[in-house]
């Protein structure tokens, strides 16, 4: 399947729409939240295409509330100093999440139509890397085999090294065009070097307890064994940064509130 964060660059055409294209981004990877979260709704249930309004959408909404109000105001205390220098003032303001998500009807019926766009995106997207979906039966091509593997499954992968790579470019190049401004990170050294090492040591830990404890490196292909040791070191690395960002956030609230 494409590595689920690649599905965010569907965001990038929404950029200079009314459109929130952070909203498009986390609708557009929250069908395989079940992948990494196993409580709620069920893999099947949020690739479905009756639930994109009754589950994904209140889903992919309470994401977006995670990013915006606990972990986009951790941000810029855990990414390097050039990244941090060009982040917007916002990021770094703790009670601007919550304000800048809403206001007028408007705004909210742009942001819920924002999220169900990106949910739809990786529905499509799916149809076409993955087996038995509509959208490998409308092109039969995709079926066939190449290297011993089905080509519907490369296409998958390629379309995951793709996004990514365009993902890491657009930033790049965004960064690379704000002024950079001087910034005094508020957290201490450590906790961006903890930061640092969750997302290495997740995905080793997993490696680990997927080999160990499902044997799946041997009996069952690495293409598999790759694709569980990514998804559970990134729900592993998800967890952990998130507990993480709201500690970090909790703490910069407080000093918020003793310098005011």
């Amino acid at each position: 399947m494409p590595f689920t964060p690649a599905h965010a660059i569907v965001a990038l055409p929404f950029i200079r729409t009314p459109l929130v294209p952070g909203a498009v981004a986390i609708g557009a990877m929250m069908p395989d939240l079940p992948l990494y979260l196993r409580v709620g709704p069920d893999y099947w249930t949020t690739h479905s295409w009756w639930a994109v309004i009754p589950v994904d959408l209140p889903l992919a909404l309470g994401l977006f509330l995670v990013w915006r109000v606990l972990l986009r105001p951790a941000v810029p205390e855990l990414v390097p100093g050039w990244y941090a220098r060009r982040l917007p003032d916002a990021w770094r303001d703790v009670s601007a999440g919550w304000r800048d998500t809403w206001g007028s009807s408007r705004r909210t019926l742009l942001l819920l139509l924002s999220l169900a766009i990106g949910v739809v995106t990786h529905l499509v997207w799916d149809a076409f890397t993955h087996e038995g979906r509509w959208g490998s039966a409308l092109i039969p091509a995709l079926n066939a085999e190449l290297s011993g593997r089905p080509l519907w499954e490369w296409v998958a992968l390629a379309s995951s090294v793709l996004g990514l790579a365009g993902i890491g470019l657009w930033v790049q190049i965004w960064c690379a065009r704000q002024i950079p401004r001087d910034v005094t990170y508020r957290t201490p050294t450590r906790v961006r070097v903890i930061a640092a090492a969750l997302v290495p040591l997740s995905l080793l830990a997993a490696g680990v307890l997927v080999a160990v404890l499902r044997g799946d490196g041997n009996s069952s292909g690495w293409f598999l064994f790759l694709e569980r040791v990514g998804t559970s070191g990134g729900a592993i690395a998800l967890c952990a940064l998130t507990l993480l960002a709201a500690g970090i956030r909790a703490s910069l609230a407080r000093h918020a509130r003793d310098a005011s």
